[in-house]
């Protein structure tokens, strides 16, 4: 009996040793796995940077991408306050590109490499969110960093056309950087899911703002579909904390609606926001281009070109079709089974309602003209490969519950009771969804693959090329230089002209101008300072003090869509709006004209006052002009954006009006009306007569009006209409006050 127990003792020694021998040897290959992931997983995100910035590296830095650089240059010299100077577009990028990008301009200089280099570093940022939200949405699962990491270094690998011309995800001010601050929006709210102060949704808040001021397609791409997620994960059914938790996500993104266009008035400068809608009958072309820009961002079949080849886009578009059903049925199965967390609900849909809401928007909108446009779409870049993400921790969830449940049931480890063992009907169920995770997970990796190798080895006419136009203008600046030519003016993109001092070191300044009221050259209405077409501009940008004699204005006459179609009506529009150059010089065959003045003089010289209108006033009669395209070259200054058989709408904040009044000291009517609706609140206006005040009205919107000054004496009369600055303008992406009728009434 003793031997027995001896032997049996012995026996359980040894089975002891050898289980703890297995078990030390499976520790130690777990380790070498993960050893090797992380390895996989460095090298992959080590050749991403690599790719991404050397497709970075070959965006130039056009008129566009030159905005921060501009901008930070005003805030140097004039402070804060030239924020609110700046004449901005709509998405305007104040807060969310310009004023980041500011310490890299302020410490560097006016490098021009800065401009790739900070796209670069933003669009790195915004993969490395994506990748953080995965690891949020998968903890605490043990893979959850791999996944993240993972979906980092396949992110970096987005082919060259999402990053550059058609996507816009690596440009310095793009759609792309709204991407990141939205993106970081989601992680306090995913913090706050997972048991975290709700005060950290006061974070969400702030980078919402951020991101909404300076680019309202933020409100359809992250603060509504954050609004209506917060909505639907408090209807779904959940713990009491959970629906309190989706009610303050709710309601952390009040403040972002409530500050409209301006920040709560705080950037009166900002314009305001309008959507304009499409014909109905256009909804299916714009589709149509919707989903050819998908297939380009998201491009994943290696060596062909979703550009040229419409079967590589089927091919893209049919793929990601595939991946949709199968990670819809596995978030919809698992969330039956109450499988899926609360933080991957909400994920998943925040980014369902941020893709389907900007896609429809996109089908409606008239801006949908062609692929360039589709970088309204760039979100889907990250937010697509982030949902199926989502769905790869379900398909691990049913893998080790069918094995769970298999182990219990064979007796081979942790045993459960004999009630617990799984029916017949659950095992079939189980074994249903390992099949559809595993077809995801096995979809999932070869799409991986062929996007990374797209990415890497993309088609010759999806391939980033150093673009020989920006060659071109550097030519451009140094000839201008070697003629003693600093200071000038010319159509914004085919001059480039905001980026004339980025390129060529500050030696040489070009001004944006566009054809507006009268038909005459004048200063463009957006990315500019309307200081920039003031004489005193012209010294500071100047190099060395520069006597009147020696002024020697230019214009370019290259042709573009804002202003001529062709050089020689660049030219002849340059005669009429500046009178005869005094020099012209050739560059690669296109005219430089210059002149030794200033070409836009604070107030009209005596020679354009002297070719004004009269107005007399009659006793007997009302005399009056009416505003009209054949009228107005003589009689309209600067500030007015176009002229029609109704009148001149102006266009700038100060419009100048030329008229020589004849006869004794009479009223002036100026028959006018503002822009917007007829409830529209009036706008504030003010009219000087050489510099001083003169009338102060509240013009209304709807009918036009006349309205009338004390009396004029008689003389040639430069008159200054004065508008309120926004926001009492109703919108400043349109004109603001119609002027249609100058008249005297008699009496």
């Amino acid at each position: 009996m003793a031997q027995t127990e001896g032997v049996v003792w012995q026996a359980g020694a040894l089975l002891l040793k050898t289980a703890g021998q297995r078990s030390g040897t499976g520790h130690v290959g777990k380790k070498r796995f993960s050893g090797l992931v992380v390895c996989l997983l460095v090298g992959l995100i080590t050749a991403g940077l690599c790719r991404s910035f050397q497709v970075a590296a070959f965006v130039p830095p056009d008129a566009d991408r030159a905005t921060p650089a501009v901008v930070a240059e005003a805030l140097l010299t004039h402070g804060l306050t030239a924020l609110n100077a700046w004449h901005g577009t709509q998405d305007n990028w104040l807060l969310s590109v310009i004023v980041p990008q500011f310490p890299f301009y302020a410490l560097l200089g006016q490098q021009p490499w800065l401009p790739a280099l900070c796209g670069w570093l933003g669009f790195v940022a915004t993969c490395a969110l994506c990748g953080v939200l995965v690891m949020l949405a998968s903890a605490p699962r043990p893979a959850a960093w791999r996944m993240g990491l993972g979906l980092f270094g396949v992110l970096l690998f987005l082919n060259p056309l999402a990053l550059g011309p058609v996507g816009f995800l690596a440009h310095p001010a793009s759609h792309g950087m709204t991407c990141f601050w939205g993106l970081a929006a989601l992680v306090p709210c995913m913090l706050v899911l997972k048991g975290a102060s709700r005060w950290l949704l006061a974070l969400t808040t702030l980078l919402l703002l951020v991101a909404a001021i300076s680019d309202p397609w933020a409100r359809a791409a992250f603060v509504l579909p954050l609004t209506l997620a917060g909505v639907g994960l408090s209807l779904l059914p959940s713990a009491p904390q959970h629906r309190k938790t989706a009610l303050w996500l709710i309601a952390s993104t009040l403040p972002v609606w409530l500050a409209g266009a301006h920040g709560f008035g705080l950037f009166p400068g900002i314009p305001g926001t309008q959507f304009t809608k499409g014909p109905l009958a256009d909804i299916p072309h714009h589709a149509a281009l919707g989903f050819s820009g998908l297939a380009i961002l998201l491009h994943m079949v290696p060596g062909t070109s979703a550009l040229s080849q419409p079967w590589a886009r089927w091919g893209d578009l049919a793929g990601l079709c595939g991946l949709g059903v199968l990670a819809s049925i596995c978030l919809t199965r698992s969330s039956f089974q109450k499988m899926v967390p609360h933080t991957r609900v909400f994920l998943a849909l925040f980014c369902i309602l941020s893709l389907g809401g900007t896609f429809s928007a996109f089908c409606l909108s008239a801006l949908a003209t062609d692929l360039n446009t589709t970088r309204l779409l760039g979100q889907f870049a990250f937010l697509v490969p982030l949902l199926l993400a989502l769905a790869l921790p379900d398909a691990a969830c049913v893998r080790k519950t069918r094995d769970k449940n298999r182990n219990n049931a064979e007796g081979l480890s942790n045993p459960v009771p004999e009630e617990a063992t799984p029916s017949p009907q659950d095992v079939a169920r189980l074994s249903t969804d390992n099949g559809w995770a595993m077809a995801l997970r096995a979809t999932l990796a070869c799409a991986g693959a062929g996007f990374v190798l797209a990415g890497l080895f993309p088609a010759a006419d999806m391939r980033s090329a150093q673009d020989e136009s920006m060659a071109r203008f550097k030519g451009l600046f140094a000839f201008l230089q070697t003629n003693g030519l600093t200071q000038g003016y010319g159509a914004y993109w085919a001059t480039q002209a905001n980026a004339s001092r980025l390129l060529s070191a500050g030696a040489v300044t070009i001004r944006p101008v566009a054809l507006k009221g009268g038909n005459l050259i004048q200063p463009r209405d957006e990315q500019v300072f309307d200081a920039w077409y003031r004489p005193e501009d012209h010294t500071q940008n100047s190099r060395g003090t520069q006597p009147p004699a020696a002024m020697r204005e230019f214009f370019i006459a290259l042709p573009d869509q804002e202003l001529c179609a062709n050089r020689e009506s660049c030219m002849d529009l340059a005669r009429r709006s500046f009178g005869p150059p005094d020099e012209t010089v050739m560059w690669d065959n296109t005219p430089v004209m210059i002149w030794h003045k200033a070409l836009f003089p604070p107030e009209p010289l005596a020679e354009n006052r002297q070719r004004a209108p009269e107005l007399l006033y009659d006793h007997a009669q009302n005399t009056a002009i009416a505003v009209t395209p054949q009228t107005a070259p003589a009689m309209l200054w600067r500030g007015w954006a176009s002229v029609g058989p109704d009148g001149a709408w102006s266009g700038a904040q100060q419009a100048g009006i030329m008229v020589r009044l004849t006869g004794p000291s009479a009223p002036l009517c100026l028959t006018m009306h503002a822009s917007g609706r007829s409830s529209a609140p009036p706008q504030p206006v003010t009219l000087l007569r050489d510099g001083t005040a003169v009338a102060q009205w509240a013009v209304h919107a709807g009918r036009a009006t006349p309205y009338c000054t004390g009396p004029l004496p008689a003389g040639d009369a430069y008159l200054v209409l004065e508008r309120a600055p926004p926001p009492y303008d109703n919108q400043r992406l349109l004109p603001g006050i119609l002027l249609s009728t100058l008249s005297r009434p008699h009496g």
